[in-house]
């Protein structure tokens, strides 16, 4: 479905799982950091750049280990239906990044769960402390 390491828009990334063309750049859950769709769980997120909406976590890729750190939305825990499925794998997450927040993501693997922590800080756009999960996974 997808190639490791290529570039791909949310609208690609949609039209693959939804099996349909979106004729406008309108792509309701896709404009999301996190998708559920059947048993996956689509990640976007940006490396060492906030999100356009100002929030920064400290997301990781280690290209020599495969391995990714991961940070859910402010306010997330491990005890949330979604993050009890991710954490049980009764979910596949496909995991995206980008380096620029203007750019495209690169697929980077399916995602193996290693870990999770709850309470670990980010930051909003004013720069105020959040906490939410961050979670390790290895790609394939």
């Amino acid at each position: 479905m997808f190639s490791e390491n290529h570039k791909y828009s949310r609208k690609i990334v949609a039209e693959n799982f939804e099996n349909k063309f979106f004729e406008n750049n309108r792509l309701g859950k896709w404009d999301t950091t996190l998708v559920s769709h059947d048993d996956n769980l689509i990640i976007f997120m940006n490396i060492n750049v906030p999100g356009k909406s100002g929030h920064f976590f400290y997301n990781n890729y280690n290209p020599s280990t495969k391995e990714v750190t991961w940070y859910g939305r402010p306010g997330t825990h491990s005890d949330q239906p979604l993050m009890q499925r991710l954490i049980q794998n009764q979910t596949s997450p496909f995991i995206f990044a980008r380096w620029d927040n203007s750019d495209k993501f690169t697929f980077l693997g399916v995602g193996n769960y290693i870990s999770h922590t709850d309470g670990v800080v980010g930051f909003d756009s004013d720069k105020n402390e959040i906490k939410t999960l961050e979670v390790n996974f290895s790609c394939v």
